[in-house]
């Protein structure tokens, strides 16, 4: 492993519980305190990424459909940390020949959101929250859906991914 101090032996018990961004956020802050020099720096620039990451996704949980000015201007300040970080922290691991990064942003879909909010904000009209957009839920969905249809005959699929459906939704009822 590149960093063991960063991440012990068993550093994943839990994990599925917790947001993994904000379990980096909390191990990245605590693990910067042991390191020097460019290592330092490196992962400095890491969990600043990471936080503008963290607070850009919270605002957006705790914003109304209707973004304040405020709001608004959070998701931007944070938004252009992100952008801004990104390809740095990337092209430093290239430079120091380390493994590709896991996390890949939806650098189009971010930017699209980052470019209507400035040009509402420099045009003063109201912003809404990107959620009132979203497919979280329907993509869940889908993903549940295919979940229960593996491992089944294709003469039978439809039939028993919708038993197998009805037996789940039965079960959380």
């Amino acid at each position: 492993m590149l960093f063991p101090f960063l991440f012990p032996r068993n550093w994943f018990k839990g994990a599925d519980t917790v947001c993994i961004l904000a379990f980096l956020d909390s191990r990245i802050e605590v693990a910067l305190g042991n390191m020097a020099g460019s290592t330092k720096q490196y992962f400095h620039d890491i969990w600043s990424m990471i936080r503008a990451a963290n607070s850009f996704m919270s605002c957006i949980y705790n914003g109304a459909l209707w973004l304040s000015a405020g709001e608004r201007d959070h998701l931007l300040k944070s938004g252009g940390i992100l952008v801004n970080l990104y390809p740095k922290c990337a092209q430093r691991a290239f430079d120091m020949k380390h493994t590709r990064w896991k996390f890949m942003p939806k650098f189009h879909l971010f930017g699209e959101i980052l470019f209507r909010y400035e040009k509402e904000k420099r045009s003063n009209l109201p912003s809404m929250n990107v959620l009132a957009f979203c497919t979280q839920q329907d993509e869940d969905f889908v993903g549940r859906v295919s979940v229960m249809s593996r491992n089944v005959s294709v003469r039978t699929v439809h039939s028993r991914t919708l038993g197998r459906y009805l037996v789940s939704l039965a079960s959380q009822w």
